[in-house]
C-alpha cells in the first residue's frame, strides 16, 4: 500500500509563543498581539486555512501565513506523523477512520511517543506516531482541545 497524505501540512518556521493559555498566546504584550475579531479562536487572520485555535494547539503562528499542524514521512514500512502539542493545558488524541465519515473516527490503538525535542518552541513538545502501511487502509488525524 502506498501512503497518501491529504491536507496535513504547510511549511514554514514555528515561532516561540509565551507560556500560558490561549489568551496569553493571542494577546499582548508577550503573545501575538491579536485584537478584536482577529483574536477569536475561530479566526484566521493570516489566511493560511488554520484557525487561531488550531495554530495555538499545534505551535504555529497566527500571523505568518505558513503554519504547520502535522507533518509526515515514509520510513521503511511505515508512515510517521510528527506534530507539536502544548506541554500542558490541552489534550490530544490520535484518531483513525476507515471512511472519514463524521461519526466514524475513533481513538487509535497506536500510542504517540515523544519525538526529538530539538528546536521545539517554549511550552510545546514534539510527538510522533508510527503507522504500519501493511494493515487495512485507514485515515489518521490528530485532534487537540484546550482543557
Amino acid at each position: 500500500m502506498t501512503p497518501r497524505i491529504d491536507n496535513l501540512t504547510q511549511e514554514g518556521p514555528v515561532s516561540a509563543p509565551p507560556a500560558g493559555g490561549y489568551d496569553a498566546w493571542a494577546g499582548s504584550p508577550h503573545g501575538y498581539d491579536l485584537t478584536g475579531g482577529a483574536a477569536d479562536r475561530g479566526a484566521d487572520p493570516d489566511g493560511d486555512g488554520f484557525t487561531n485555535m488550531q495554530e495555538f494547539l499545534f505551535g504555529a503562528s497566527p500571523v505568518a501565513g505558513n503554519g504547520i499542524l502535522v507533518t509526515s514521512e515514509t520510513v521503511g514500512g511505515g508512515l510517521v506523523l510528527h506534530w507539536l502539542q502544548r506541554a500542558s493545558g490541552c489534550s490530544y488524541l490520535l484518531q483513525e477512520s476507515i471512511t472519514m465519515g463524521a461519526g466514524d473516527w475513533s481513538t487509535s490503538a497506536i500510542v504517540p511517543v515523544l519525538d526529538d525535542q530539538s528546536g521545539v518552541p517554549t511550552g510545546y513538545e514534539r510527538y510522533k506516531a508510527t503507522i504500519s502501511t501493511s494493515e487495512t487502509r485507514k485515515f489518521f488525524r490528530v485532534e487537540g482541545a484546550e482543557n
